[in-house]
């Protein structure tokens, strides 16, 4: 027997976590308590090891018996106990006192006779002193010997921090690639379908050089699929830009699953302005392993839960990615600085990396990223930026996607879609749509209102609006067709689909208006709301809405698994249906001092929405928002 060592049901640590300034922080307050303080400040730690383990009453029962904490398992027998000395002295002064101080607790154990699994000694020194733990190893040997238990062993504060921070790290692991999983749902779940692989791009890479970023390799233009290119990244960063609605999360989430990995799926709208630190930012990829914790030993635990996840990352493995998902949707970045943290962070991730963000965002911040990038040594890991750019589709790319549309339409639908594919092939898409078909979010929006219409004239706005109806119509309708009684209504009061429909666009407004951050650059949109934060908004007579039947009846998704102690989250399908209402809800009430700091997007939408309304004044109402 040895000391250290590692109980069954635990992990034997790895990697140097005792090297760290957070390991330091929290091991120096357990070796600087004394007594029954130290028994104190060691329960949250114990906590995270031993289910159930609960602190005995001072000079109670199990206190005289040789424990001051104790677990029982589900058959009611005592499962794990720990007996806590703080001493006093100074490390070079343990010895032989201390030893028989720590011998008569153990005595006392195998005195009363209990039987337990595991058998832990606990103190706040070292174990450099053999006339310490010699006696000591001895009589925990003898409990092994005489059958009460089936492990011994003794810790000290750096034993106990380093199980800690191992079983953090594999709470982390498993909680990090659920999370991944359901994120990844998340971000594709309304506009599933076909997908064209083949498309237009442009490639090329940045180097960060003393002057800043500069482009060692010139420009690549093809007409391929990018994810054979992006995969064949094996560290590093790859930025995927392109306009909204051109596919970057479908190929960044294509990219990681042909390659076989594990995707650490990030959203960057959940980077709120408050980090101010790398590990912070690396830390959003897991907010369960915290919230699963007591709540009083959440301020001690915190920064090695933030540990584990960043150890998570810069330990290199085969079998992870980290995809950050719209960094222009970052709240962060709208602070001076954001974008600089959120660099740091991901510059000592050790697995590929993969960025999306909006060719608009990536254009306006070059400049700056050049500056925070200057001073990084050239040694510096990740300093190659591969940067994959998506172009607009053209005439083959539009003809691909309708060559894959399914054969379950009726006749009267594929002389439609005929009719679409007439106009494609003749260039003339143009005279109906503008260039919105060579957007693919779009062009999913133009096949479907052809199905439903034919080929006809359709602005952007009419387009996206015309599309939100006609889903938030199907799905009411759907289960009729079926042959049930129709979606259960978000309002009791609410009777047929007009009604829900007027009462979603309305949530979907005041979900819109609240789901925003002041940032000194402006106003910028955040990732979700909690169900709680939407009651409280929308007004008192709607507060009671069917959270079930929102989500089956609006654009607005549960964002992550409910858990006890969280409320459940809300957030739009997709960022441009945010942008969308939330133009909306200026229409309708207008806040002209909070207008100015709207994001461009949504100002966009809201101009084009004031010209129609202007246009109905003068022509007469060709649709209502």
């Amino acid at each position: 027997m040895e000391t250290g060592g590692t109980p069954p049901g635990l992990v034997v640590p790895v990697g140097a976590w005792a090297g760290t300034t957070v390991f330091r922080t929290a091991r120096h307050p357990l070796i600087a308590a004394e007594r029954l303080t130290f028994q104190r400040q060691a329960s949250p730690y114990l906590r995270i090891l031993f289910e159930g383990l609960v602190e005995s009453g001072e000079m109670g029962d199990f206190d005289a018996a040789g424990a001051d904490h104790y677990s029982f398992d589900s058959g009611g027998n005592l499962d794990v106990v720990v007996q806590c000395k703080g001493f006093s002295v100074t490390p070079a002064e343990v010895g032989k006192s201390q030893a028989r101080q720590c011998v008569r607790s153990i005595d006392r154990f195998r005195s009363a006779n209990h039987h337990a699994r595991i058998y832990l000694l606990l103190h706040n020194r070292d174990h450099r002193n053999t006339e310490f733990t010699g006696p000591v190893l001895s009589a925990l040997r003898q409990l092994l010997d005489d059958g009460l238990v089936a492990w011994a062993g003794i810790w000290n504060p750096k034993d106990l921090l380093e199980h800690v921070c191992q079983e953090l790290g594999k709470r982390v692991g498993s909680a990090v690639r659920e999370a991944s999983v359901q994120a990844m749902h998340d971000a594709s779940a309304l506009l599933r379908g076909e997908t064209v692989n083949e498309v237009p791009f442009s490639e090329y890479e940045l180097v960060v050089a003393g002057s800043g970023l500069t482009e060692p390799r010139s420009m690549t233009t093809n007409v391929a699929d990018p994810v054979p290119i992006l995969r064949h990244r094996h560290e590093g960063v790859s930025l995927v830009l392109g306009s909204f609605g051109y596919g970057k999360t479908t190929i960044a989430i294509r990219t990681v699953v042909a390659a076989g990995l594990n995707a650490l799926f990030l959203p960057a709208a959940r980077l709120s302005t408050d980090m101010s630190s790398a590990r912070q930012v690396l830390s959003t990829l897991d907010d369960t392993t915290l919230d699963a914790l007591q709540d009083s030993d959440k301020p001690v635990l915190e920064p090695l839960v933030q540990l584990a996840v960043e150890r998570l990352l810069i330990s290199p493995q085969d079998d992870l990615a980290l995809v950050v998902d719209g960094l222009d949707e970052a709240p962060i970045v709208g602070r001076r600085n954001g974008l600089a943290t959120v660099l740091n962070g991901l510059r000592t991730v050790r697995v590929p990396i993969l960025v999306t963000m909006r060719s608009e965002f990536w254009d306006a911040k070059r400049t700056e990223l050049n500056v925070e990038l200057l001073g990084v040594g050239p040694q510096s890991y990740g300093r190659y930026l591969q940067v994959l750019e998506l172009h607009p589709w053209g005439r083959d790319e539009i003809l691909s996607f309708l060559d894959l549309q399914v054969a379950s339409n009726t006749e009267v639908q594929e002389d439609r879609i005929s009719g679409f594919r007439d106009v494609v092939t003749a260039d003339r898409y143009d005279e109906y749509y503008g260039d919105i078909p060579r957007r693919p979010l779009f062009l999913r929006m133009i096949v479907d209102d052809v199905l439903v219409a034919g080929v006809r004239a359709r602005s952007r706005l009419e387009l996206f609006d015309g599309w939100i109806t006609s889903k938030l119509m199907r799905d009411w309708y759907n289960p009729t067709q079926m042959g049930g009684m129709g979606r259960t209504p978000i309002l009791d009061r609410d009777v047929g689909v007009d009604d829900d429909m007027r009462t979603s666009r309305k949530i979907m407004r005041t979900a819109a208006r609240i789901m925003m951050v002041d940032t000194e650059l402006g106003l910028e949109l955040t990732a979700d709301v909690s169900v709680d934060e939407l009651r409280s908004a929308v007004d008192t007579m709607d507060a009671d809405f069917d959270v079930t039947a929102l989500s089956m009846s609006s654009l607005l998704l549960p964002i992550g698994e409910p858990r006890p102690g969280r409320a459940l989250h809300l957030g739009f399908a997709h960022r441009a249906f945010q942008e969308f209402f939330l133009a909306e809800s200026f229409l309708i009430q207008p806040d002209d001092k909070q207008a100015a700091r709207l994001p461009a997007a949504v100002l966009d939408w809201l101009k084009e929405m004031r010209e129609l309304v202007l246009a109905n004044c003068h022509t007469g109402p060709r649709r209502s928002l």
